[in-house]
């Protein structure tokens, strides 16, 4: 839980609702190949620094039983393997 010094104000333009899963969507949250949208200030590159601007990119979600993602993904109940289509590359988020 987070406690908040003061409401959202949720007419603010900057500001919308987000969908989360139903507490019985089960471990397979997100479904395998589904779109997942990463939004943050992370690294770019491998060994990069973080971006300094807000990024975003659309994924998409593989099985963890895909042998790329046995590569990048190291605990499986927290974390989930998804590919950015047009970078070829697989990466690990957390559920």
């Amino acid at each position: 839980m987070i406690l908040l010094s003061a409401p959202f104000n949720l007419t603010d333009p900057l500001l919308a609702r987000i969908c989360l899963p139903s507490a019985n969507s089960g471990s397979n949250y997100p479904s395998f190949g589904t779109t997942a949208v990463a939004i943050g200030w992370g690294q770019t590159e491998f060994n990069s620094s973080p971006s300094n601007d807000l990024k975003q990119v659309v994924l998409k979600i593989l099985k963890e039983s895909n042998g790329d993602c046995d590569q990048v993904i190291s605990d499986k109940k927290v974390q989930i393997c998804a590919t950015a289509s047009n970078k070829g590359k697989f990466f690990s988020m957390q559920k």
